[in-house]
């Protein structure tokens, strides 16, 4: 027993027995736990390998220095190169696919990404046709529309990313609707024309980066002479020298650039006519994926081309103009929608003649404001990829620790920090995989395996002592003494003083030095030997180098040595092929580096889907292969020593035993050398999408259309659900038995592995989440309904982002200040939550947003009448403090308050449906007046309130009255979603009536908040998908029960049976009887006769004669005569 363990166990003693104050023994027995955890995690190491063993245990222990790695993140992502040249570039990418491009600006895997979608919602625009998947851009759905009979004036675009760009978008109109024809020239100049210029600029051409860019300059950068333009293009030069411009092209403005007119010229090449210069080198946008093949990668390593990862450039260069290939780094590919849409004509004139070509003087400045800016829409989505990458690395990538270390480490420049960032926001924001080559080195010295990123030992070589056989002496060195500079004669004979002779063996040794005892002058100089050197591992296993040179001698200084494998005789590459069978990794650290195989992984069983290690594939670089050892200066002759086998034999042994065998450590010094590939799908993306409402006339016929393109980001909330913490001593009935058991454990067996069967974690890690559902929630009593309205407001609002802040847009006059926070507080709401915050954890909010602004978020300063406008450094301070934990619980308290302040004004209005509360809250919060006006036509639309909030399709009706308002239209996929929420909305209150049932009512708010997830066994553990046990076991746990019979989430029907049998109480079996039921209890179906008792089906029971199952898709149901004719019993889970 260890001093730490002797140490707990006698505090736990003392505690119990002795006389010290009471409230000092109380604190002490609460903190047991802890001091337990922080044991096991000295004791065992990173114990982020037992996740998929003890996910709550590990998630409380890695809590713990999760702060440092996230901060980091964040100021890297602040860095003014990642803004600009990686998250404003590859937005603009991805908006100019979704717009501009169709399907041949995907790969296939990022389609599949944005088809199978984020958090419930997926990309409507995306279809799948067998395995492939195509896409549809807003200009080809457009052109859809217009060829079934729409004009220009029938179709209105909202584009909240455009919007982003503010005064350069040209929008003013408050809802931020234009027209078609305005809207798409605004498009293209803001977007893909602009990132098109700033391409050409070579913008971001730092060759550390991951990107397109990585091509050499001078490949992409055009307009750099005016001779280009003759040889190539109709009145090029003319062109070129209309608008006075000196200086290279790199330093020319967008203003600049937009007045040279470039887009009126045409090719000379007669085929070409139609295709307008601004493509002709430079992409509107590219795409990324992992190279495959190893001829493939061989092929470009000698082209001198990104081997891992290949770039196309959609452009219109060498393959509409000269027609050859490109060689660079990048492919060019044409297969772009916006090429053909170009030349189709519109009355006399070309889709480009008539909308993009002409700017006016107006457009061109306002146009121009686009250059620097950055993306409202990227600056918020900048904030929450920092956070979503750095939670998803840390809780959700099995070797996290490298990921960090890589992060953490001075040693790893900056630059490819940000190219590693810049690989993940390209995942995160098209639905594809991360794919990741990162360059990993280890330094062997002294007999150890050092990490170049942190300097840890992580590893050693395999091997006990080194023994000699086979030794034979091949070569003796004699000097002659006489031999020396003479200052009598001047005469120098030094060079002739040392004399060889080849020897065979120890007979000839031995004659040799009797020969030269005879002459006074002469002594040995050095002896030469060949050996086997055996090397004995500490597996028993020997390894055997045959013919080593060693040398035993003396130097200048008259001091003995003993060298071997002098002169490189024995080659590296001979030994580095040994080496990797002496390697011997820290068995934790290997664990750690194991990664899931993509292909073959089910999220069940861990040893069978942790197969690939990227230790397995290092190579090694010895350094010279070489010992020396200094000796003693001695006196007499050289050859009266011991030059026999033994002689060196015992010298070894000797070398062996000394305190650090440098004998050993030091002939096998070097590095070790590997490449990691990073391969990773985040479970969930942010990405660009848009939607078409269609408005009709009586017969069905479409008459206008309204298109919104807007931005998912990636949801947080399953983290802030998914932290937990140590429980304190009598916090929980458990807390220190359970510890103690686990204590005794982790003693006994050096691991975590079985402990679950031991130990009841839910005793001692506890969770302090305040989870609130997304698809679905429990409407028994107004808090319920507060939170569901919560959620559903967070997700159309403002895509989860809590770190939003940022000055007034231009194009709405009404603004005068600051706008913040996950609701968009404005003004002097917002003056009077900063204020709240700041008063609320006053030492952080000081140095998070200084001195300063800190006494002015305290003052009470009209920011609306002073129309103050805040500096982007105070900007990034506030978003810094919105971000905080504890500022987001400031802002759910405000929005608590203001939730429930709607809920009071829907029921003056004489609404107490559930559903349409919600639904007016959508509304009331985007436009008070109207919803009071759809709230009064509902209720007369139906003669009464009574029978309004009693109408089955009153929601519908509700929606629909909506719809007629066009500032509720124009964002109608915001209220259509907000309408299909509060549609699946269940109001249970019937159902919890009974005692005793607090943990039923969470395990069923669980169930249906999962509501409309679609059923699968092979995914049944994404958290997206479920099968029937699945869904009872994620049910059970939320609320702290473990049904899993010991299995975990691998339980299936079966394994929940058998718990049931031996833990819960049978309420009704055989035939299916309702009245004997309860909310929460298991009805197990006998649809399978191949399973224990015949089991194939599990639901919960919820009241009202319904059930929530895993249907397709996942929902609350009628018991059927299904339900019915399968019965088979029915248990009741009661929890102390």
């Amino acid at each position: 027993m260890n001093l730490l363990e002797r140490k707990l166990k006698k505090i736990i003693k003392t505690l119990m027995i002795s006389s010290t104050p009471l409230i000092v023994t109380i604190i002490a027995i609460a903190l047991i736990p802890t001091l337990v955890i922080t044991y096991i995690g000295e004791v065992l190491g990173d114990l982020s390998i037992y996740e998929q063993e003890c996910p709550e245990l590990v998630r409380a222990y890695l809590n713990k220095n999760y702060e440092e790695f996230e901060t980091k993140i964040n100021s890297l992502c602040d860095n003014s190169d990642f803004l600009q040249y990686i998250a404003g570039l590859e937005f603009d990418n991805a908006y100019t696919k979704l717009v501009y491009g169709g399907t041949g600006t995907y790969t296939q895997d990022e389609l599949k990404g944005n088809y199978e979608g984020t958090q419930g919602k997926s990309a409507t625009w995306v279809t799948k046709n067998g395995t492939s998947y195509s896409a549809q851009s807003v200009l080809e759905k457009i052109d859809e529309y217009k060829k079934s009979g729409l004009s220009d004036s029938d179709i209105t675009i909202r584009d909240e990313y455009l919007l982003g760009y503010g005064e350069s978008s040209g929008i003013t109109e408050k809802e931020g609707t234009l027209s078609y024809s305005d809207w798409i020239k605004s498009s293209f100049y803001n977007i893909p024309f602009y990132y098109h210029w700033a391409s050409a600029k070579s913008a971001g051409t730092e060759s550390s980066y991951f990107s397109w860019r990585d091509d050499p300059p001078v490949n992409w950068t055009f307009s750099v002479h005016d001779g280009i333009y003759g040889t190539f293009f109709d009145k090029g030069s003319d062109i070129w020298k209309k608008v006075p411009y000196e200086g290279p092209y790199k330093n020319m403005t967008y203003e600049e650039y937009l007045n040279k007119n470039f887009n009126s010229i045409r090719s000379k090449n007669a085929n070409k006519k139609t295709a307008p210069y601004i493509m002709m080198e430079t992409p509107l946008c590219y795409k990324q994926e992992p190279v495959k093949g190893f001829l493939t990668k061989v092929l470009r390593k000698i082209k001198k081309q990104d081997t891992y990862m290949n770039y196309t450039m959609y452009s219109l260069m060498n393959t509409k103009l000269t027609n050859t290939d490109y060689d660079g780094v990048a492919d060019i590919s044409d297969d772009m929608y916006i090429y053909d849409w170009y030349k189709e004509k519109n009355k006399g004139k070309t889709n480009y003649e008539k909308y993009i070509k002409d700017l006016s003087t107006s457009q061109k400045k306002t146009y121009s404001k686009r250059e620097g800016k950055t993306n409202e829409i990227v600056e918020t989505w900048k904030n929450n990829f920092a956070e979503f990458f750095a939670k998803e690395i840390y809780y959700t990538y099995p070797n996290r620790q490298y990921i960090m270390d890589y992060f953490m480490s001075d040693k790893v420049d900056e630059d490819k920090k940000i190219a590693f960032l810049q690989r993940s926001f390209y995942s995160m924001a098209t639905g594809a995989s991360l794919d990741v080559n990162l360059n990993e080195e280890y330094e062997i010295k002294n007999g150890e395996i050092l990490s170049s990123l942190t300097e840890k030992n992580v590893g050693s070589i395999n091997y006990k002592n080194i023994t000699l056989k086979n030794i034979k002496p091949t070569l003796i060195t004699t000097i002659d003494n006489s031999l020396m500079y003479n200052n009598a004669t001047g005469i120098d004979n030094a060079n002739n003083k040392y004399k060889s002779y080849k020897i065979k063996n120890f007979n000839e040794l031995n004659d040799k030095i009797s020969e030269f005892s005879s002459n006074e002058n002469l002594d040995i100089y050095k002896v030469s030997y060949k050996a086997t050197f055996v090397l004995h591992l500490t597996d028993g296993k020997t390894k055997e180098i045959k013919n080593v040179p060693i040398e035993y001698g003396y130097d200048e200084n008259n001091k003995e040595y003993v060298s071997v494998n002098k002169g490189n005789v024995i080659k590296k590459t001979e030994l580095e092929e040994m080496l990797k069978e002496m390697i011997e990794w820290n068995q934790s650290y290997y664990d750690e580096q194991a990664v899931y195989d993509n292909d073959n992984f089910t999220g069940q069983d861990q040893e069978a889907t942790f197969k690939k290690n990227p230790l397995d594939k290092i190579s090694f670089k010895l350094n010279n292969w070489y010992y020396s050892k200094q000796g003693e200066t001695f006196t007499g002759k050289f050859m009266d020593r011991d030059f026999s086998s033994n002689s060196l034999k015992n010298f070894f042994k000797e070398e062996n035993e000394e305190k650090d065998n440098t004998l050993c450590s030091s002939l096998f010094n070097g590095k070790a050398i590997g490449e990691r590939e990073i391969n990773f799908k985040y479970r969930d993306h942010s990405f660009l999408t848009y939607k078409v409402a269609e408005k009709k006339d009586s017969s069905g016929k479409v008459t206008s259309i309204n298109i919104e393109i807007y931005t998912y980001f990636p949801d947080l909330s399953e983290y802030d659900e998914g932290t937990y913490r140590i429980a304190y001593g009598f916090e929980t009935e458990g807390a220190l038995s359970e510890s103690m058991k686990l204590l005794d454990y982790v003693n006994e067996k050096k691991t975590l592995k079985g402990v679950k069967k031991e130990v009841d974690f839910n005793q001692i890690i506890i969770s302090d989440d305040e989870k609130w559902a997304a698809n679905g929630y429990l409407t028994n009593e107004d808090s319920d309904l507060s939170a569901f309205i919560a959620e559903m407001l967070i997700a159309v609002e403002s895509n989860g982002n809590w770190a939003s802040a940022r000055n007034p847009y231009p194009q709405f006059p009404g603004e005068k200040t600051i706008t913040v926070g996950i609701m968009q507080w404005y003004g002097g709401r917002a003056h009077n939550l900063l204020r709240y915050m700041c008063r609320t954890n006053k030492t952080e909010s000081v140095t998070i947003l200084s001195t300063d602004l800190y006494n002015e978020c305290l003052s009470k300063n009209d920011w609306v009448n002073q129309g103050r406008i805040f500096s982007e450094t105070e900007l990034n301070a506030i978003r810094k403090m919105l971000g905080k934990s504890w500022a987001k619980e400031c802002q759910k308290e405000q929005l608590k308050k203001d939730i429930e302040g709607y809920i009071e004004i829907a029921k003056k209005h004489k609404l107490t449906n559930s559903k349409l509360i919600a639904y007016f809250c959508n509304l009331y919060h985007q436009n008070p007046a109207n919803a009071v006006k759809v709230a009064e036509s509902l209720i007369k639309a139906y003669s009464s309130a009574k029978e309004t909030n009693s109408a089955n399709d009153a929601i519908d009706k509700m929606y629909t009255l909506s719809m007629q308002y066009s500032g509720f239209f124009s964002t109608q996929s915001r209220h259509q979603e907000c309408y299909q929420k509060c549609k699946n909305m269940n109001d249970m209150s019937s159902s919890f009536k009974v005692k005793g049932t607090k943990n039923a009512k969470e395990a069923i708010q669980f169930a249906i908040s999962k509501s409309g997830c679609k059923y699968s066994q092979a995914e049944r553990n994404s958290g997206s998908k479920f099968d029937c046990s699945s869904l009872m076991y994620y049910s059970w746990k939320y609320a702290g029960v473990d049904i899993s019979n010991g299995k975990g989430q691998g339980a299936n029907t079966e394994d929940e049976l058998k718990w049931c049998e031996k833990n819960a109480a049978s309420v009704c079996k055989g035939t299916y009887d309702a009245s004997k039921l309860k909310a929460g209890d298991l009805i197990f179906f006998n649809t399978n006769v191949s399973h224990y008792r015949s089991v194939g089906h599990v639901a919960m029971y919820i009241g009202n004669n319904q059930v929530v199952e895993a249907g397709d898709p996942v929902g609350v149901y009628n018991v059927s005569s299904w339900h019915t004719s399968n019965f088979m019993e029915a248990y009741r889970i009661t929890t102390k």
